[in-house]
């Protein structure tokens, strides 16, 4: 990877510049020696010892030396600083040294190159920089920055290799180049001038950076800063959804390129056609063509750039027609539910299953994930009082309380106690841990500022494979099963529909913003009806059995849910074609298209006494027409109930046994 910095034509001058940085830097990072910091946002703080030395470790806030005594003495950490003094803990080297203080020493530079290493310290912390500064790493760029002379970072235009070459960097070379890249993107971002900036942060915390500079037509290079800059600001758009768009119109931009289509007027709608086209030709690295997905996002976000380009009038000289039509672009494949099956499940939930993962916080982050439904993000995210108790009778309901940051909605989801009790005991050690406070569940190994940055889904995925490779997990074909944390979330939905929970309230757990989302999940629910449909038995008006599936299943299954969805019989089905009509007026126990089954045995019973006590009444008035008209139907219910007896005898047996 190169570092990539352009010597412009200069939009700001280098007096400006100066004056900028003089504006913009704080007081405190203009000095020859600028001291560690105590809140940790550019530097480590103080070993909590008063040593003189910086902390190794943002936890427990003590220098190495003391850490390892620490560890030797095998002591609580308030039992082990009350006797620092008595043991004489207080370092007894040379304190001379800046590094070894955590100094931060700018008086060999001046001018512009101090000011803007100066501005290096002030954005850690930030979008832009992460994290602290170490300060022996620090100070030797800065000597050799001296040394060679440079008077600006932007000046600088050599890749990694030779810069760390150009500069003679003998120590720490990559902290020294990411040092140098995340303080020239602040510079350029502070200036106005193109290059790599931050769009903000990733779903994980982390900053998304794009170089619209990688877009040769200035017209659209501008453009798309504004256009990303409005959708941002306006939370349209997530810094990494953005990002994504925006390397989509870099692509889009170089195939311009190559049509000579270097002017807005040069973006017509035929040339948005044939890029199309083009796309459908591409071919990834393992030479099949790219999805509809793929090809359905690079094109929405050039036809979402030009419209709103448009609609706000950034760009008049852009043809009005520039536009794809609706249903030009290739069409998504509808949704399929990537749920994992029983067989695998019940792989994964056994306590043996479970005790088998390491750490203890990634087993109450996996269990939270495998019985919630919830994304793995906000399972990180959670915070520590995220558990709710509510007292009911019988016991107490628990409760999981967060942000969901895709529809900005509080969630609350139900927590089974088992789970709840793994998170209280989360709680618990989080709160016991040593060192600077933490108000997250499942914090990670590093801090911005004073506070704990979330575990990073990468670890968690690592965790989590380690495991699955542990278990050496197999599907009922004896196959290997990779899984992915977001296939619990299908998991838990598809149980919910296919446990008769309605769709509304699955689409509350889940957080999701339309019924039409839930149908992925109803899809397989449709299914596991079928199924018990399929082994159904059904009887006809003789008593005779029935099978539920001919020649063509999936036929017969419409005509089963077109006949339940018009045909509402309190004791069976119509088996009637849905496109004739009934010519029997409701008389459906004499209707050859009538089937019954076992569910509605009760039901028949009932009709039964009910004709043999009309049949018996009408017989003693006299009434001898009505005896005969309820005759057939009673035959036919005589005949079903014993076909139905028939069938359910041999089950009924085998339970009794």
């Amino acid at each position: 990877m190169s570092l990539s910095i352009i010597r412009d034509g200069n939009d700001v001058g280098r007096p400006e510049r100066l004056h900028k940085l003089q504006a913009a830097v704080e007081e405190r990072f203009t000095r020859d020696w600028v001291l560690p910091d105590a809140e940790m946002r550019y530097s480590l703080p103080p070993c909590r010892t008063g040593c003189g030395r910086v902390a190794r470790t943002p936890g427990l806030l003590l220098c190495q030396p003391h850490e390892q005594e620490l560890r030797r003495a095998d002591q609580p950490l308030d039992v082990w600083i009350k006797g620092a003094d008595e043991r004489k803990l207080h370092f007894d080297g040379p304190l001379d040294k800046a590094a070894v203080r955590g100094v931060f020493v700018l008086a060999p530079l001046s001018g512009q190159i101090r000011l803007e290493m100066g501005y290096a310290l002030q954005i850690r912390g930030s979008l832009i920089a992460r994290g602290p500064i170490r300060a022996h790493a620090f100070n030797h760029l800065v000597q050799c920055l001296a040394a060679k002379g440079t008077t600006s970072l932007l000046d600088l235009v050599e890749t990694r290799q030779i810069l760390v070459e150009t500069l003679g960097i003998d120590h720490s070379k990559e902290y020294a180049y990411a040092l140098l890249r995340a303080t020239i993107t602040g510079l350029r971002a502070l200036f106005g001038l193109p290059g790599r900036r931050s769009l903000g942060p990733r779903t994980e915390g982390t900053a998304y950076f794009v170089d619209t500079t990688l877009i040769d037509q200035p017209w659209l290079r501008a453009l798309v800063d504004r256009w990303a800059a409005y959708r941002i600001a306006a939370e349209l758009d997530g810094a990494q959804y953005m990002g994504a768009k925006v390397v989509a119109i870099q692509r889009f931009a170089s195939f311009a390129i190559e049509r000579d289509a270097v002017q807005p007027e040069d973006v017509t709608r035929d040339l948005l056609v044939d890029y199309l086209a083009h796309l459908r030709t591409l071919r990834r690295e393992d030479g099949e063509p790219f999805s509809a997905v793929s090809i359905h996002r690079w094109t929405s976000a050039v036809n979402q750039l030009l419209e709103e380009s448009r609609t706000h009038g950034w760009e008049p000289r852009l043809p009005s027609n520039a536009r794809y039509l609706k249903g030009e672009r290739p069409r998504r494949k509808p949704s399929e539910p990537r749920f994992l099956s029983e067989y695998v499940m019940q792989q994964l939930e056994t306590s043996d299953a479970l005790e088998r993962i390491e750490k203890p916080e990634i087993r109450t982050a996996m269990l939270i994930l495998m019985t919630t439904g919830m994304r793995i993000k906000h399972v990180l995210e959670l915070t520590l009082d995220c558990l709710d108790a509510t007292p009911r009778e019988g016991g107490t309901a628990f409760s999981l309380n967060y942000i969901d940051t895709k529809t900005r909605k509080a969630m609350r989801v139900p927590l089974r106690d088992d789970v709840a009790v793994a998170v209280q005991a989360q709680q618990q050690h989080i709160r016991d841990r040593p060192g600077i406070p933490c108000d997250i569940l499942f914090p990670g190994d590093r801090l911005i500022g004073a506070r704990w940055v979330s575990m990073s889904r990468n670890k968690f995925r690592r965790a989590m494979d380690a495991w699955l490779a542990d278990l050496n997990l197999t599907d009922e074909n004896g196959k290997r099963v990779m899984v992915t944390p977001h296939q619990f979330r299908h998991t838990c939905g598809t149980r919910w529909i296919n446990s008769n929970v309605p769709h509304r309230v699955v689409m509350k757990l889940l957080g999701h913003k339309s019924p039409s989302m839930v149908d992925v999940y109803a899809q397989l629910h449709d299914s596991t009806v079928r199924d018990a449909w399929e082994q159904a038995q059904r009887v006809n008006l003789l008593g005779q059995p029935i099978a539920a599936a001919g020649d063509d299943p999936d036929t017969e299954w419409l005509l089963e849910n077109l006949s339940r969805a018009t045909q509402a019989l309190p004791n069976g089905y119509c088996a009637l074609p849905i496109q004739q009509s009934c010519p029997h007026a409701n008389a459906c126990l004499t209707c050859d298209s009538f089937t019954t089954g076992p569910e509605f045995l009760p039901v028949l019973r009932e009709q039964r006494e009910r004709h043999e006590q009309l049949m018996t009444a009408a017989g003693s008035r006299g009434q001898l027409r009505l005896v005969e008209i309820n005759r057939a139907p009673l035959t036919n219910l005589c005949n079903m109930i014993a076909g139905i007896e028939a069938m359910t005898e041999p089950a009924d047996e085998e339970q009794s046994a």
